[in-house]
């Protein structure tokens, strides 16, 4: 997903995807040098093996909540 800088408010700014949809990001998010007008690629990936390990940890700890 490409997003554009349109303007900053307050602590956030306002960016518009390649698809005309708002969104608001901190700016503690973005890289210092970010201006109005600046062009990021935002991508996700997931994070299978952390998923993996988080569910495992939460399934532990119901576990041992519900065993006691």
């Amino acid at each position: 997903m490409i997003i554009t800088i349109d303007r900053f408010e307050d602590i956030y700014a306002v960016c518009l995807t390649d698809s005309n949809i708002k969104i608001d990001i901190p700016k503690s998010l973005l890289p210092e040098d970010a201006r109005e007008g600046s062009i990021y690629d935002m991508s996700f990936t997931k994070c299978c093996e952390k998923e993996t390990r988080r569910k495992k940890r939460i399934s532990e700890k119901a576990k041992k909540l519900w065993n006691d």
